[in-house]
């Protein structure tokens, strides 16, 4: 499937606050391609304006940034325990409690599934042309 990334305002890699959006551009981007568009910079795109993007054909967003903070920062916490000489593996990879690759894994999901209600993608299937 083809798609176009698009920038209508949104910004790529910000990593706080959000970005304004010109729906205006978007309108006369859709009116000129007939692919599917994608908005790179999802982190700062503010999630209210979402239901008026996806309704002038936007399909995907990115949210590289928002999912790397979350999966950082679940890290940093669990690992904020560990002090030497305790032992590491109880920390990295053993798969339990304590283990920060499990923390950050939960941490991606627990956002991405925030993050598709709060866009409005819960419920829906979007498949490929």
């Amino acid at each position: 499937m083809d798609a176009l990334s698009v920038s209508i305002g949104n910004v790529h890699i910000l990593t706080k606050g959000k970005s304004p959006v010109n729906i205006e551009t978007l309108e006369r981007i859709q009116a000129e391609v007939g692919v599917p568009l994608v908005i790179h910079g999802g982190t700062g795109f503010p999630a209210e304006a979402a239901g008026e993007v996806i309704k002038r054909g936007v399909a995907k967003f990115n949210f590289g940034t928002a999912l790397k903070q979350a999966y950082l920062s679940a890290i940093r916490e669990k690992l904020a325990a560990y002090k030497e000489p305790m032992n590491p593996h109880f920390f990295l990879g053993m798969g339990g409690d304590q283990d920060i690759l499990v923390a950050g894994r939960q941490a991606v999901k627990n956002r991405t599934k925030e993050l598709i209600l709060n866009y409005g993608y819960a419920g829906r299937l979007l498949r490929a042309k």
